[in-house]
């Protein structure tokens, strides 16, 4: 998902392990794992894209909140069930930014941000709603309030300072 992979070419691949499995030719895992090779991305390549991906959440809130909610059941010492949790898919720069954000995202480039995995985190409704699409310093002082490690790890304290630092590869 995260690295575009043709389904097919995977269909292909898994058929190939199951009929050397069913032949007896791929006895151990590390047979398995040769004929899937293959498939695998490197690291880095996997961190490359990550970094890049977007998701509309219009259209694939759920592939959204489940890829979030894995990363926060990593993070945590819980284990939150991405469809039965009532934890709501926060944009960090809003879909609809208010001028505040303007002096750091500019409109032309606004867009490539929004849905990036990394511009989603997990919020208690209520408190989503408060913050709505408030400035990251306001949001900041939300989100230290939050059940969620992942939302809570946004928030860098260094005293009373909040920063919000983008990297130029992104």
């Amino acid at each position: 998902m995260i690295s575009g992979l043709n389904p097919n070419a995977l269909e292909s691949k898994y058929n190939e392990a199951c009929k050397a499995i069913n032949a007896g030719t791929a006895r151990t895992a590390r047979d398995i794992f040769i004929i899937l090779q293959p498939l695998y991305v490197s690291n880095e390549d996997f961190e490359r894209n990550f970094e890049s991906k977007s998701i509309r959440t219009k259209r694939s809130a759920k592939l959204a909140r489940y890829i979030v909610y894995s990363i926060e059941n990593h993070l945590s010492e819980h284990s939150f069930d991405f469809e039965h949790d009532n934890g709501s898919l926060e944009h960090v720069l809003p879909e609809n930014p208010s001028s505040e954000w303007s002096e750091n995202f500019p409109k032309d480039i606004e867009e490539s941000f929004i849905y990036r995995l990394g511009n989603f985190t997990l919020l208690e409704p209520d408190k989503n709603r408060v913050i709505g699409n408030k400035n990251f310093e306001h949001k900041s002082e939300v989100y230290k309030t939050s059940r969620y490690e992942l939302t809570k790890s946004l928030v860098i304290k260094s005293g009373i300072k909040i920063t919000l630092k983008l990297d130029k590869n992104i």
